[in-house]
């Protein structure tokens, strides 16, 4: 959710991307 927050910045935990 946190990589998703930093990646996206839509803070929808579908996958933790490195």
């Amino acid at each position: 959710d946190s990589y998703n927050k930093l990646m996206f910045g839509q803070g929808t935990s579908l996958t933790v991307v490195p």
